[in-house]
């Protein structure tokens, strides 16, 4: 089989349809539990969403939405089997939002014809923070 260019901006552009999809579903279940608390429902759907960009991304060669996905996918990862209480509601939304708002630019990359190589290690580094932090455990989220 040959090589066809045209074949590789139809991937791209499913790429970006598909991310851009998932990443507006994201926002809006953060936006809707914003001020109140995480769900299980909402924390599984968030996961599931991080782990398709995470797959997806990888699978299209693009390394640091991968690794911001995957890192992410952690976060919502920690709240399903620690039992945590999200005490700081609005520093964790707003870091998914920062994570989420990156993804977005380097998707507007793409669609530019640029590649996406953003550097992601200063949100991986919130991220590990965020991970690291020792609350209470407890049955809400």
């Amino acid at each position: 089989m040959e090589y066809n260019a045209e074949d590789d901006k139809k991937l791209i552009q499913m790429y970006i349809t598909e991310s851009r999809t998932m990443l507006e579903r994201l926002e809006v279940l953060i936006l809707d539990s914003e001020g109140d608390k995480y769900t299980k429902d909402m924390i599984d759907e968030s996961f599931r969403i991080m782990h398709s960009m995470k797959g997806a991304s990888a699978t299209m060669g693009y390394c640091n939405i991968a690794g911001l996905s995957h890192a992410v996918e952690d976060l919502f990862q920690s709240f399903k089997v620690s039992g945590k209480k999200i005490i700081n509601l609005a520093k964790i939304t707003g870091l998914i939002l920062k994570c989420k708002d990156f993804i977005s630019e380097e998707i507007n990359k793409l669609e530019a014809g640029k590649k996406p190589r953003g550097s992601i290690e200063h949100l991986l580094q919130e991220i590990k923070n965020m991970l690291e932090c020792k609350e209470e455990k407890t049955d809400e989220i």
